[in-house]
């Protein structure tokens, strides 16, 4: 699976590239630069995408859409997203075994409207799963979500069919009821930061699917790293250190607040301004001559 994320200003290589790679298949895509993030409406319910992520009963409750720029624009592939003026913003289109997603805007930008959104994450993992066939998974916005059995399952007790989340070494059994064809589960009354993330669902000791669970709303709009993640990242840079504000020094000895230093310093400065001013008034008429 391959994510083509533009920015601008979008070069007409890049164009031509993507118009080579699709030609056979109809698509023709082009160059749009808009002066303002334009908005994207409500993704369509049908759409096989959005079937397991979006719960239909909170679907036009709950989901407020954002705004994003356009710098490419396309005629064909399957659209996933589109802004209110009907032009494609997100399309799925086939390439070889595999698929590539476009997107019209750069989501990458911190002040794109897609990446703030609560749709991001839920959405990035549907396209990671479309790396296999068979696939499904669940993100929904209210006190209750539902697990789609799959169409092989077979149910055979409540003990044996019991859902159960695990993420790293935490293991979370939900309430949760068996309808027939689906599970119906309900969250905790209270969820604590570290709630949110990629859970691993199993049944019978068998992973299921993977739940994307960002709850409540605002967590995906945030994001934090831990201290350990953040040393790994910068292992082996010797030039970056990672620690709190008070434990991080320059060259392992001198504090990086240099406002003391500023504060001497500039004191320095004014005693010696001062002394010339003082030892001026003492010169003398005779002496200037």
């Amino acid at each position: 699976t391959f994510v083509f994320i533009p920015s601008a200003p979008l070069n007409n290589g890049i164009i031509n590239r993507l118009n080579s790679n699709f030609s056979s298949q109809g698509n023709v895509f082009k160059q749009e630069i808009s002066n303002r993030a334009l908005a994207v409406r409500l993704p369509i319910k049908q759409v096989r995408f959005f079937n397991s992520i979006l719960e239909q009963s909170s679907f036009k409750k709950n989901l407020e859409m954002f705004n994003s720029n356009a710098y490419v624009q396309w005629d064909g592939g399957l659209p996933i997203f589109e802004y209110v003026n009907g032009k494609p913003f997100l399309s799925q289109f086939k390439l070889g075994a595999g698929s590539m997603f476009v997107f019209s805007g750069d989501i990458a930008n911190e002040a794109d409207g897609f990446f703030k959104h609560g749709l991001f994450l839920p959405v990035f993992q549907e396209m990671a799963l479309n790396n296999t066939m068979n696939h499904w998974s669940a993100t929904v916005f209210s006190n209750t979500f539902e697990i789609p059995a799959p169409k092989t399952y077979k149910f055979n007790t409540s003990e044996k069919g019991l859902v159960t989340l695990i993420k790293g070494k935490k293991l979370w059994i939900p309430e949760q009821k068996w309808t027939g064809t689906q599970w119906i589960c309900e969250w905790p009354e209270l969820l604590d930061r570290n709630f949110s993330g990629f859970w691993q669902v199993k049944i019978q000791d068998k992973k299921m699917l993977n739940l994307a669970i960002n709850y409540p709303l605002k967590e995906s709009e945030m994001q934090s790293y831990s201290r350990e993640e953040i040393q790994n990242h910068f292992k082996g840079k010797p030039n970056i250190q990672v620690g709190a504000m008070n434990d991080v020094y320059v060259g392992g000895e001198v504090s990086s607040d240099l406002s003391l230093y500023f504060f001497i310093a500039s004191l320095c400065f004014f005693l010696i301004e001062m002394a010339m001013v003082f030892y001026s008034r003492k010169i003398t008429p005779e002496h200037r001559k």
